[in-house]
This record gives structure tokens, C-alpha cells and sequence, in this order.
């Protein structure tokens, strides 16, 4: 009995972080991708934000999907979309219809991060919730820097459209582990998809102050690790002469900061005020950004230079972007409806940030510290005008 609670942490530990890895994985290959369409590399770095809409967009469905038809029918809707998005990537002609599979792949793989949570919901509370929540927080954290260690091997030595083979085979296999988690709706509600009362349920939540502005926060995390996803690969690759599996192997570095930090927050966790430790979190990230500025403006370009002021920026975003999402999902009673909010606030932020970043802002490497110095500062703003409901808190 215990082999199996644990076979099923570690099925809800690949859900959660499955839209994780399916977004970064090919990010080493982001040069070879640019080159196989003779696009350019805005036009490339754009397929991380389109992954991004769709993954922002596809919190929203799921909750009503799930008090319908159960907590595994919809996994295996969701899933089922994202193998068929990936495929199109696989073969797309055309970075048109690339494009279109990654948004229907990001669409599917959002299922993973909302059922996570509503089935830990059903499953447990008090202390055991908290426990599971921090352990797949954890794997959450540490995926990205996982999938750009592993896309960037793939890359080497079997080309970009291995990523999208190597995740149509995970998805695959994915769905089958699932086969061994328990439907945990208690009852299903009949009445879940009338677009009336899933209006109303979301508006509810849209009209809280404190869980939106929450979600605002988490969300300029949620686009400093995007963000690095996206510009990194340009700067450890094509400017100091990163092989994609060198490229891959430094990006662990960023992963321990992410980890740590993830700890830290944990074992942070009813010792010190939340608003504390996001304070703490924005201070470790103006810190990691202000070390990168000054080694990039003192033309100190290497790996480390990069990788490890990252990872003292990633430290203080674990604990900005944790103690952000619990602090918003515990300002609502409707844990449902305010998992899809946040999920999808955050997530849109970090779409818009990607894209901007993308598109507008210049390819030089210094951009990138001036650009999470921007995060930090808009950052601090929100903590700022969030005062009012931390007090209430107090």
C-alpha cells in the first residue's frame, strides 16, 4: 500500500511538471529551429510565447471539465490534445503550423498543473496537503532546468525534432501511469459546464483584489524563468560558443538555485510572515540580476557568468513565486475556481513578458539583467500595494 501511495506521488510529481517540461525542452534547439525554418530568431524565440498563451488560456476549461466528468476523464482530455499538438510540431512544414501545434500542446499540457492541485484538494488536508503541495512545488521548481539539460543532449546528437519525439513517447507513457490514480470526485456536478455558472464563478475570482494581485506576482516569477529560457540559449550559444549540450549541462546550475530556494521557502513556512519572505525572495533576485549586470558590463562573458547569478536570482524567485500562489489561494474559499485564476494570471503574465522581451527588446546580452532589474521593481510595487490584505493576515 505505501509502494503504491508513493508510485502515485511520483505520477502527480510528472503531471504537474509536465506544461514545465514540454515548454523548455527544446529551447537548446530554439538556433537549429531558427535555421531548419529560415526564420528569424524574434520569430523563433516567439514559439515560447505562443506555448505560453495556451498554456495560460487552458487553466481556465479544466475546473468545469473536472467537476463533470471526474478528475481522470479530464486528464486523459487534456493529455490526448497535448500528444496531438506535439505531433504537429513534429511534422509541421511550416513554422505556421508549427506554431499551431504548440499552441494546442501547451493547451493540453495545462491539465497537469490544475488537476495536481484539485486532486490533492480532494485527497488531503491540514499538514498532509501541505506536505504534497511542497513536494510537487519542489519538482515544479526544478523542471525547467531538467528539460533544458535534457533538450539540449537530445539536440546534440539527434537534432530538434527529437524533443517533440522524446515528448510524444513521455506523454504516452504519462497517460498510462495515470491509469493508477484514483478518481477522487466525490460527486460530479451535472450543472459544471453551463457557461453561466462558470462566468459567475470566475468573476468571483477575478474580483478579488488579494488573490489577483497575488497571481500578478507569481506571475512576474513565472516570467523570469520563461524569460531565461527563451534569451538564454542566444546568449550561451550563439554569443559565447555553448555547444547545446554544454548549453544544457550549465543550465543544472540555475536548477540548484531553484531547488534551494524552494527549501528555504518550506522550511520558511509559519516561522516568518509571507510578506516577509517575498521581501527576502525580491531582494535575492535583485541581487543575482545586479552580479549579472555588472560581469556582462565589465565584458566578463563566460558560462559561469551567466548560470551563476541566475542561480541566486532563481533562489529569491522560488520564494516570491511560492509565498505569492499560497498567499492568493488563501484569500478565497473557492479553491477550484481560484487555482484556474491564479494559474491563468500568472501564466499570462509570463506570456506577455516573453513576448515582449522577444520582440522588442534588443539582442544584447546586458538587456537580460536590465530586464529582471524591470521584474524586480514592478515586483515591489505589487508588494507595496499589497500591504493592506497582508495585514488583515496578521
Amino acid at each position: 500500500m505505501n509502494a503504491l501511495k508513493g508510485f502515485r506521488i511520483l505520477i502527480l510529481l510528472m503531471l504537474i511538471s509536465y506544461a514545465a517540461l514540454s515548454a523548455v525542452l527544446f529551447t537548446p534547439a530554439l538556433p537549429q529551429l531558427a535555421t531548419y525554418f529560415q526564420i528569424s530568431d524574434s520569430m523563433a524565440q516567439a514559439t515560447m510565447s505562443i506555448f505560453l498563451v495556451g498554456y495560460a488560456l487552458g487553466q481556465l476549461p479544466y475546473a468545469p471539465l473536472a467537476n463533470r466528468y471526474g478528475r481522470k476523464k479530464t486528464i486523459y482530455i487534456g493529455l490526448a490534445l497535448a500528444i496531438l499538438g506535439t505531433i504537429v510540431c513534429l511534422i509541421a512544414p511550416s513554422i505556421h503550423l508549427f506554431f499551431i501545434g504548440r499552441f494546442l500542446e501547451a493547451i493540453g499540457a495545462a491539465v497537469g498543473l490544475k488537476i495536481t492541485f484539485t486532486m490533492i484538494g480532494d485527497s488531503y488536508a491540514g499538514s498532509e496537503a501541505t506536505k504534497k503541495i511542497s513536494y510537487i512545488m519542489l519538482a515544479f521548481a526544478i523542471t525547467p532546468g531538467l528539460g533544458v539539460a535534457l533538450g539540449g543532449f537530445l539536440t546534440v546528437f539527434f537534432g530538434w525534432k527529437s524533443c517533440f519525439l522524446f515528448l510524444v513517447v513521455y506523454t504516452f507513457l504519462l497517460g498510462l501511469f495515470c491509469l493508477w490514480l484514483p478518481e477522487t470526485a466525490r460527486s460530479l456536478d451535472k450543472e459544471a459546464l453551463q457557461l453561466k455558472k462558470i462566468w459567475s464563478g470566475y468573476l468571483r475570482q477575478f474580483s478579488n483584489p488579494a488573490l489577483f494581485l497575488h497571481a500578478l506576482l507569481a506571475g512576474l516569477g513565472a516570467s523570469a524563468i520563461y524569460i531565461f529560457a527563451t534569451k538564454a540559449p542566444y546568449i550561451g550559444i550563439n554569443q559565447m560558443g555553448l555547444s547545446p549540450a554544454q548549453y544544457g549541462a550549465f543550465n543544472l546550475i540555475p536548477l540548484i538555485g531553484l531547488g534551494l530556494g524552494q527549501i528555504l521557502s518550506v522550511r520558511l513556512a509559519g516561522k516568518i510572515p509571507p510578506r516577509t519572505s517575498i521581501l527576502w525572495g525580491m531582494l535575492g533576485m535583485f541581487f543575482g540580476s545586479a552580479l549579472m549586470f555588472v560581469f556582462f558590463i565589465s565584458h566578463w562573458m563566460i558560462a559561469w557568468t551567466l548560470f551563476v547569478p541566475q542561480a541566486l536570482l532563481m533562489l529569491g524567485n522560488s520564494l516570491v513565486f511560492s509565498n505569492a500562489a499560497s498567499e492568493g489561494l488563501s484569500s478565497s474559499s473557492d479553491k477550484s475556481n481560484a487555482s484556474a485564476v491564479l494559474q491563468f494570471t500568472n501564466m499570462a503574465v509570463a506570456a506577455l513578458g516573453t513576448y515582449v522581451i522577444s520582440s522588442w527588446v534588443p539582442k544584447n546580452a546586458i538587456m537580460l539583467p536590465l530586464v529582471y532589474g524591470v521584474i524586480v521593481l514592478f515586483a515591489f510595487g505589487l508588494w507595496i500595494k499589497l500591504r493592506p490584505h497582508h495585514a488583515k493576515h496578521s
